[in-house]
């Protein structure tokens, strides 16, 4: 059996057990023009047949390297056209695009084409988009990571599949690949960068790497048998955290072991900013995790200008300039309300059964009685929700209150009461503040006709 025999089944193998491939996959192979991708698309393309997938490809030209990009964007054209694949091709002015943004080149070629990927994906209908990142790949990742201080979701390396990414020669080395090019005698297209020291994955690829298989020639199995272990532990601890709920309070969360209680942060953190990759510091999460366990209500700030509060509602992520008062106005009705700035849904009904019912779907929801004869003229309802303002004040209990004060002391943490909303009636007095008591001369009296004010806030 040949070199390229051996790979290829190996590949199929592991594809097939880690469901990377599956019969009537429409497949997109990111191509370089480097090795590793051609050896990628060339293993696909032999596996067409024994699998029942169709391959396409997609190149960008991130407009980094200048004229050599422009050559490895022409011998991607060639490849193509000379192997019957059809090519999407794309430009991006990376270093622009660094300049408005502030990211770094590295990051913001990766996510630039990850996009790229992902529309021609959509264009072309496919299930799958396969990178070529191999098993030195996955032990520079590792190291790296470790270097950074990374917890257990660094560990488990370049995982095999991820959404409509896939890996399939994960279990191959690099020097595989070249002698797959050198035996099968195909070219490919070098990026002169690859070999700067400058990097630090470069260093570690250069200058680390051979001494580890020195140490261990099969050290790419090793590093890809313990990356598949924790790999398990991971998605475990994952599934886990995916469990508590956004709305968890500070008392529950307080009994969570701190790597589930780490994963919900993670998540809750990627939720607040928008991204499935990126998390805070590891510092950050155990300061964080920390003060949940010991119940503490604080605010924290955060890598990625996000603010944590700490309330003994729960935990809040904010992002920092996304903290604006939301002004609004809203006329509410007998029923089922959602006021869409602020995440509040609201039911006023007469209906006690109704009311229960509400409560019993939204379980966190709070009720409270009123006269309806007070929130109503010539019996239509006559409600608005507003934002909360500086001033807002109201008696209940037999007391004039201010609401800002009266929030606070209740433990509800600022970011928070900036979207709690004010009911009041038409002619602005305040008729209740979720949170707080319904103002005396709203209460329902004896003999009076009751009205069902029920609220929860959604996450």
């Amino acid at each position: 059996m040949s070199l390229s025999e051996e790979i290829v089944g190996r590949v199929k193998e592991f594809s097939l057990r880690e469901g990377l491939l599956e019969k009537g996959d429409r497949v997109l192979c990111a191509l370089s023009g480097g090795a590793d991708s051609v050896a990628l698309l060339k293993i696909l393309l032999k596996l067409r047949g024994e699998t029942g997938i169709t391959v396409f490809a997609a190149h960008l030209n991130h407009g980094i390297r200048g004229s050599e990009a422009d050559r490895d964007e022409e011998f991607c054209r060639k490849l193509c056209l000379n192997s019957g694949v059809e090519l999407d091709c794309g430009k991006a002015d990376v270093p622009a695009l660094c300049a408005e943004t502030g990211m770094g080149t590295e990051e913001c070629a990766r996510k630039v084409r990850y996009e790229f990927l992902g529309k021609c994906a959509d264009k072309r209908s496919c299930s799958k988009i396969a990178t070529a990142h191999h098993a030195d790949d996955n032990i520079e990742t590792v190291l790296l990571h470790m270097i950074r201080g990374s917890g257990l979701a660094g560990l488990v390396g370049i995982r095999p599949k991820r959404g409509k990414i896939i890996r399939p020669v994960l279990v191959c080395r690099k020097a595989e690949l070249m002698a797959m090019a050198e035996e099968e005698g195909y070219e490919f297209v070098t990026d002169s960068t690859n070999a700067e020291l400058d990097s630090t994955r470069n260093y570690i690829r250069h200058m680390i790497l051979p001494h580890i298989y020195k140490l261990n020639e099969s050290a790419d199995k090793a590093f890809l048998r313990m990356c598949s272990g924790l790999l398990r532990d991971s998605e475990y601890i994952e599934s886990e955290a995916g469990k508590i709920p956004d709305s968890a309070a500070l008392s529950e969360l307080s009994e969570i072991p701190e790597p589930v209680l780490v994963r919900y942060l993670m998540k809750k953190y990627r939720k607040c900013t928008g991204t499935s990759e990126k998390a805070p510091d590891s510092r950050s999460l155990r300061n964080i995790a920390e003060a949940i366990r010991d119940r503490k209500t604080v605010r924290y700030d955060v890598s990625g200008d996000v603010t944590v509060f700490l309330s003994r509602h729960g935990v809040d992520f904010e992002q920092r300039g996304n903290t604006a008062k939301k002004e609004f106005e809203t006329e509410l009705s007998e029923g089922e309300n959602f006021i869409s700035p602020i995440g509040y849904r609201i039911l006023i009904t007469a209906d006690k059964k109704v009311a229960d019912d509400w409560q019993n779907i939204y379980k966190l929801s709070i009720c409270k009685s009123v006269n309806f004869d007070k929130i109503s003229h010539d019996g239509k309802l006559s409600v608005v929700a507003r934002n909360l303002r500086p001033e807002d004040s109201y008696t209940f209990s037999g007391y004039d209150r201010v609401v800002k004060k009266q929030l606070k002391k209740q433990g509800i943490p600022a970011n928070r009461r900036r979207t709690t909303p004010c009911l009041c009636n038409q002619n602005g007095e305040i008729i209740l503040v979720p949170g707080l008591d319904v103002a005396d001369s709203y209460r329902l009296r004896k003999g009076g006709r009751a009205a069902y004010i029920v609220w929860c806030e959604e996450k």
